[in-house]
C-alpha cells in the first residue's frame, strides 16, 4: 500500500479535485468541465475511470498472486515491485487521457 501513497497516480490538474476521490467520478467531472456536451463528456470520461479502476484491480491482483508465490520463490516476491509501478503508471495514463482531451493542463 505504501506505492500508492508515494508514486503519483493522479494526473496534477486532476489532484484534489472530488471527480477522482468521489463515487461516480465522470458524472462528477463532466459536472465541472465548462463548455462540454454532456454525452461525450460522460462516455468519455466514464471509459476513462473504468479502465482507471480496471488497471487498479488487476494491478492488485497480480501482487496478491505474486504473494502467494513468494514462499516458493524469491523471483515472484520481487516481481511485486514493479508490478505497483507498472499499475500505477496504467491508471494514470487512463486518467491523463482526460486531462489530454479537454486540455486542462
Amino acid at each position: 500500500m505504501l506505492i500508492w501513497l508515494l508514486w503519483p497516480t493522479v494526473p496534477g490538474p486532476l489532484t484534489g479535485t472530488t471527480a477522482v476521490a468521489g463515487p461516480d467520478g465522470a458524472r462528477a467531472f463532466c459536472s465541472v468541465l465548462p463548455g462540454a456536451a454532456a454525452s461525450d463528456c460522460l462516455r468519455r470520461t466514464a471509459q476513462a475511470f473504468d479502465n482507471h479502476n480496471l488497471a487498479w484491480l488487476s494491478t492488485g491482483a497480480l501482487i496478491l498472486i505474486a504473494a502467494l508465490l513468494a514462499r516458493r520463490s524469491r523471483i515472484a516476491a520481487w516481481g511485486a515491485i514493479p508490478v505497483a509501478l507498472a499499475g500505477c503508471q496504467i491508471a494514470t495514463y487512463f486518467l491523463n487521457q482526460i486531462v489530454l482531451y479537454y486540455h486542462l493542463a
